[in-house]
């Protein structure tokens, strides 16, 4: 009788083992399928950082919602190459040719220039800030620096700029103006200053300047740099020229082998 009544009670505790087991594993069940659900039936939101071209991406991650893809994949700012010039015995002048790959977004940046000297002993070090529009080649010009040309080996350049300084534009520096009419002439002791340029400036945009950079450079009669200078003129409207003039106040070293026929003079300006 008693090996009966303690088989039963066996019995029942199997029977409630089971149900219990049975109740701990409904919620885990239904935990399972809902993550099934959401992995084979629900796709998740696209975002930005997915690494999938989806939603109104134009590219991956770029483009509609998300950064432009202009300016998610941009091509860092080049320095094509940096020249020290003379500006006289005792103060030198560096400039820096760079270059804009991109074809829609210009960027505002700042930069750093540092020089050298032959045994890598930091000499000076300069900062400046400016822009450049897309798919464009510019000259950075730093001048008065108060270091002989000799002395200075080496220039590492250093640009700082992120996403948010990207601009787009339409435009690039060489389709803004047109510069007809060049002349460079030695001045005569009786006026003031060395040299001078006169220049006509053409807009050939349909965009008010209000503010337009200047850089000139000067060559030597076998094709070398040998001096640049930099200047602005204001207010040109649309479609408009006008005339400008720069004066050389101060005699450069070089300024008897120039050559007065080959001159490059760069106009950049933003709206």
């Amino acid at each position: 009788m008693q090996d009966k009544f303690s088989q039963q009670i066996m019995k029942l505790e199997k029977i409630r083992q089971r149900k219990k087991i049975v109740i701990i594993s409904i919620p885990i069940l239904i935990i399972l399928l809902i993550v099934l659900i959401r992995i084979f039936f629900i796709k998740p939101a696209p975002t930005c950082i997915d690494g999938i071209k989806n939603g109104n991406e134009q590219g991956i991650d770029c483009g509609g919602p998300c950064l432009a893809c202009g300016i998610k994949y941009a091509t860092p700012i080049e320095v094509v190459f940096n020249k020290v010039l003379k500006e006289n015995q005792n103060n030198s002048q560096i400039l820096i040719n760079i270059k804009n790959s991109n074809a829609e977004y210009g960027v505002w940046f700042e930069y750093t220039a540092t020089l050298y000297d032959s045994f890598g002993q930091e000499l000076k070090t300069i900062s400046d800030k400016n822009f450049i529009l897309p798919f464009s080649n510019k000259y950075l010009l730093l001048q008065k620096i108060p270091i002989p040309a000799e002395k200075i080996n080496r220039v590492e350049i250093k640009f700082n700029y992120d996403q948010k300084d990207w601009f787009y534009s339409n435009l690039s520096t060489d389709k803004l103006f047109s510069l007809p009419n060049k002349q460079l002439r030695m001045m005569t002791p009786q006026e003031a200053g060395f040299l001078e340029l006169t220049a006509q400036i053409k807009n050939n945009t349909n965009k008010d300047f209000s503010e337009i950079e200047i850089v000139i450079i000067l060559y030597s009669k076998t094709g070398e740099i040998i001096n640049a200078a930099k200047t602005k003129t204001a207010n040109l409207a649309a479609y408009d020229n006008k005339t400008f003039s720069y004066v050389w106040q101060y005699s450069f070293p070089d300024l008897n082998i120039v050559d007065f026929y080959h001159i490059d003079i760069i106009a950049d300006a933003i709206n």
